[in-house]
């Protein structure tokens, strides 16, 4: 249902068009109109989640814009929509600011406003709107939680205590009390605005029926006026008369308190009743020893735990003795009911296991040779209360395991093992740990001390290199390093090293005992300390450990080799000039070389008159056939002009080095100086007699007189359109009359020329592009307005337009002008200025009076003309001038709050059993028709009436005290019978209740249950009763002699 706030009316003249704002406010459930505040709750639990607006306009295609916004209390704006042309007819607002985010609760202002097309504003008044996300606080209890409703009972009731508070005022709310088994519920108390401090239940249910014993769960439901609900959590109360009965369990039922972490605490889990739930007073759990003597005691005073924790202290805080001990659970109910749990046994062990292992022989060699290929574990274990699990653990020497044997019972005296992991694999050779680890039933754990055993069966593992593998006696490289590490698990007892030449006799021999320490140099020299044929010759290296494990390496290749390199270098050009210009603009450099031995890296190095080195090409491997010189320096920068000295050098892989003599080169770059300008350097050749030739002004400087030259011309796309040339000396003046070498006239636009020049030994200068103009076209133009629709003096942002020009020329330009024109073609206004006109201007519709000009459309004309006389006339911009004002609507509605209260909502009192209606339900406002939507209510309170045939039913109608007048009825007093009638006549024509069951009775606004100090509580009035009333011992002679014995007016 909803309900329509904030009344405001607003009329005003603006430039003869009307304009209001409006907001209405109707209550439905009076006729009187008042300001309401507005609440919604944007908390997405589906009550109030948005605030609703209905928007409407008047002559909405005049409109051109519009804002609505909303501010908080300090004016700040909260959130905007905006949108172009006529606002849409309605928004709906879920709670969030510009960025997204829920605003805080608080009181906050709307406000609508309108721009027409020309940019005239209308905008209500700001409105109030309350955000409320906040839910009520509420707390309920209960006094006494277990009572018993039997007649003679010291507790017969339960007390219900009930509180709750909202800053925007309570709605409604609910108190329900269910079966905690079943769900199902058993009683409800309910109202609306804030709730009674305390109900009563008696035990019945809303059927009046008696409550089984048992537990029930009660919560309590608060609305407030924006929708935010509060449950409170459920709470119990219980109906029990079953006295208490509870078991216990230890678990485990064997433990030790050692503080080893493994089973040091025993766990008592205490067990109620699966069908009835005790509320339990005091309870005790006593452990006794075999002769009955208390060692501990645990007690408290209400529920007992779900388990009691025991670390084998005694009262003393003694850990008790190891041994057997009994244990038992007592409970006594709120009723001093006593429940005794019989009493159990449990074991407390805090006594390790005893073992010893050993294992014989401690080194093994599981290879297969029948030579230490098995190894046995010898164990000794004592334990009086038998053991729950071993584990036999073999690790390598970083503590990585390798094999265990486990098992959960006694391990055997002995056990043999092959040295093999737990993949039946032949561990690798190394040191090796094994340990026994053993736990009773208690949890108490032995660990021995770990031992030590070793496992050898490889061969010594060798890794070697020879470093460099190419050596020249008499070079860079003399010796070839022999770097060699053995691997073993064992240790090393005898190696040996041998170098061999191509027909695999000994050249050198090295042998020692123990490891191999320190590296091996071969300088190239037999067992005789002579200098070896150069050639290939192959290293060899044997190694031997202790339990006679040998391996002879593969060969490592060595090469000596001592002949120098043969090479020479030529030049194809003893001078050259590297200038970039294609002529003789690099040297190419052969090279030969000729070796023994690869070549390992060669330079081929240029140097200046003073010896220093400008250039050096270099590389790794053979050397290229040729090299390439540009004539720069290593910095990549030209080398200045001059004779240059160049040297070729090699070096072998064995460090051999030759190097060729030095020879010289030369360098010549020189250009000539050239330069060249235009006068003038804008022209119009249009045979005008003015500026119709422009001449290029030459000049060249060089030791070489020029050998040719020439001036090129080129349009914007870089296309040449003429070339003035010529052989020798250049002129000082070419004249050119703007034709193309097809002597046609060129078009207007920029043009380049560049002036290029070479003289007799080839080197080419060329000055830089140079820029020329040619004009003979008039400006060209064009003008745009934004707005083109605005109002002008007005407080819209429309109260101005803005112009904005462009104007293209080649040309500088003298004056320009804006000529207004009217619809009737007739000049309005004129701006005008020299120069080039502005980017934009900003005219507000005025004349030189500064006079607004009269509502229409205006045409505008931009006229600029060029430094050489051309004139041009831009294509019209069309402006409008309107000052007319639009009319505004703005209708705000509220959601009515769902209420927690049922419908129909009976109790049961002295006058029988009351049924209560809200009028707002019912009927429209001021009316006495029942509405479709309360069909289904009244068909509820039919069939509650139809529980009891032979009860007198009342229908009686209730008004608030606020006045009201219409045609139909002229008073509160004549609209509560009609509504009350209106009731009865629905009963006895569609559900076929008796008429004379049935009596209608109007009191007006005399019965108030509230006050009618606020719309909530006038709310409350607006009712109707439907009274089943109780049977009586004689029945009157009518319904209306019965309501006068009753005392009721």
């Amino acid at each position: 249902m909803m309900a329509v706030s904030n009344f405001k009316f607003q009329i005003s003249n603006l430039s003869n068009l009307w304009a209001f704002i409006i907001c209405l406010t109707v209550s439905f459930a009076r006729a009187q109109t008042e300001t309401a505040q507005v609440f919604f709750s944007p908390n997405s639990d589906g009550i109030i989640d948005s605030a609703v607006f209905r928007l409407s306009v008047s002559n909405a295609s005049n409109i051109a814009e519009w804002v609505f916004v909303v501010t908080d209390n300090s004016g700040r704006e909260i959130k905007r929509f905006t949108g172009k042309g006529a606002p849409p007819s309605g928004l709906d607002w879920n709670g969030k600011d510009e960025h997204n985010q829920l605003i805080p609760d608080g009181t906050y202002h709307y406000r609508l406003s309108v721009v027409t097309l020309a940019g005239n504003k209308v905008e209500m008044p700001p409105q109030e709107l309350v955000c409320d996300r906040q839910t009520p606080t509420a707390q309920a209890g209960v006094e006494p939680a277990l009572f018993s409703p039997e007649e003679g009972s010291a507790k017969p009731t339960a007390h219900f205590m009930m509180d709750a508070y909202d800053a925007n005022g309570i709605h409604s709310w609910i108190l329900k009390i269910v079966n905690a088994q079943t769900g199902s519920a058993v009683k409800s108390f309910y109202g609306k605005g804030q709730p009674m401090p305390k109900a009563e239940w008696d035990g019945r249910s809303d059927a009046y029926d008696p409550a089984p014993d048992g537990e029930y769960s009660f919560t309590f439901a608060v609305r407030d006026r924006a929708g935010n609900t509060t449950i409170t959590s459920p709470k119990t109360v219980t109906i029990d008369r079953a006295e208490p009965m509870t078991s216990v369990e230890a678990e485990p039922p064997v433990f030790s308190p050692n503080a080893d972490g493994v089973q040091d605490i025993v766990t008592f889990e205490i067990k109620p009743p699966p069908v009835i739930k005790k509320q339990i007073e005091n309870w005790s759990l006593s452990v006794k020893d075999m002769k009955g003597r208390a060692l501990k005691m645990f007690e408290g005073l209400g529920e007992p735990p779900r388990a009691i924790s025991w670390d084998g202290k005694d009262a003393a805080g003694k850990i008790a003795a190891d041994g057997i001990y009994a244990y038992s659970f007592l409970t006594v109910d709120q009723a001093g009911n006593r429940g005794f749990a019989l009493p159990k046994n449990l074991v407390l062990d805090t006594t390790p296991p005893q073992a010893t292992i050993d294992l014989k022989p401690l080194l093994l060699s599981p290879n297969g040779d029948g030579f230490g290929d098995n190894g046995t574990y010898h164990m000794e274990v004592v334990e009086a209360n038998g053991i729950r699990s071993y584990a036999l653990e073999i690790k390598d020497d970083v503590g990585t395991l390798k094999k265990a044997f486990r098992g959960e019972e006694t391990p055997a005296k002995q056990l043999q093992w092959a040295g093999q992991d737990s993949s039946d694999k032949t561990l690798v050779d190394g040191k090796y740990s094994y340990t026994l680890t053993l736990a009773d039933r208690a949890g108490n754990k032995t660990t021995v001390e770990p031992k030590e055993l070793q496992i050898d069966v490889t061969p010594p593992v060798v890794d070697w290199m020879v470093d460099p593998r190419l050596i020249s006696p008499n070079g860079d490289q003399q010796e070839a390093h022999m770097r060699i590490s053995v691997h073993d698990a064992s240790e090393i007892e005898q190696w040996r090293l041998e170098i061999k030449d191509a027909a695999s006799k000994v050249v050198r021999r090295y042998t020692g005992q123990g490891a191999y320490l320190d590296p091996i140099a071969w300088e190239g020299r037999d067992e005789s300390k002579n200098m070896v044929p150069d050639g290939v010759y192959n290293a060899f290296f044997w190694v031997r450990d202790k339990a006679n494990n040998a391996v002879l390496t593969s060969a490592q290749q060595i090469v000596v080799g001592a002949q120098i390199p043969e090479i020479t270098v030529t030049a194809a050009l003893n001078n050259f000039s590297p200038n970039a210009d294609g002529v003789k603009d690099t040297a190419a450099f052969a090279l030969k070389s000729r070796s023994f031995n690869k070549i390992k890296q060669w330079a081929l190095a240029f140097t200046d008159g003073g010896q220093t080195l400008i250039r050096e090409f270099q590389g790794l491997g053979a050397p290229p056939a040729e090299i390439i010189w540009s004539g720069e320096r290593d910095d990549k920068t030209p080398s200045p002009d001059g004779f240059y000295r160049y040297v070729y050098r090699v070096t072998d892989e064995a460090g051999n080095r030759n190097q060729t003599q030095p020879q010289n080169i030369q360098i010549d770059t020189l250009r000539p100086e050239i330069d060249d300008r235009a006068v003038p350097a804008l022209f119009s050749p249009n045979a005008d007699g003015i500026l119709d030739d422009m001449i290029f002004k030459l000049s060249y400087r060089d030791q070489s007189a020029a050998r040719e030259w020439s001036i090129t011309i080129k349009n914007e796309g870089n296309k040449v359109v003429r070339v003035l040339s010529g052989q020798g000396a250049l002129p000082q003046d070419v004249r050119w009359d703007g034709r193309s070498d097809a002597q046609k006239a060129v078009p207007d636009g920029p043009y380049t020329f560049v002036l290029t020049a070479e003289d007799a030994v080839g080197n080419r200068s060329a000055t830089l592009d140079q820029i020329i103009r040619l004009d003979t076209t008039p400006p060209q133009l064009t003008i745009a307005a934004e707005p083109t629709l605005f109002s002008p003096k007005s407080s819209s942002d429309k109260d101005r337009t803005v112009f904005n020009m462009t104007v293209q020329d080649a040309s500088d330009l003298t004056r320009w002008s804006l000529k207004f024109v009217d619809a009737k073609n007739n000049e309005a206004h004129e701006i005008k200025g020299d120069g080039r006109p502005p980017v934009e201007i900003v005219w507000e519709g005025v004349n030189h009076k500064n006079d607004v000009l009269a509502d229409g459309s205006y045409k505008v004309y931009l006229v600029v003309r060029d430094e050489v006389g051309n004139e041009g006339k831009s294509q019209p911009a069309t402006v409008t001038i309107d000052t007319s004002k639009p009319v505004v609507a703005v209708v705000t509605h509220e959601e009515m709050v769902p209420s927690l209260v049922p419908e129909v909502q009976s109790v049961e009192g002295s006058r029988g059993i009351v049924i209560n209606l809200a009028a707002e339900v019912l009927f429209e406002t001021g009316k006495a028709q029942i509405r479709p939507e309360a069909f289904p209510m009244l068909d509820e309170a039919a069939g509650v009436i139809k529980k009891y045939p032979k009860r007198h039913v009342l229908v009686e109608g209730h008004t608030d005290n606020v006045p009201i007048r219409n045609e139909e009825f002229p008073n509160n007093q004549t609209l509560s019978e009609g509504r009350a009638k209106a009731v009865v006549d629905y009963f006895v024509r569609y559900k076929q209740i008796a008429a004379a069951r049935l009596t209608p009775k109007g009191h007006g606004d005399s019965r108030p249950v509230a006050d009618n100090e606020n719309p909530e509580n006038r709310q409350k009035n607006r009712r109707v009763e439907i009274i089943i009333e109780r049977e009586k011992p004689q029945a009157s002679s009518s319904p209306a002699d019965n309501s006068k014995k009753r005392g009721e007016p």
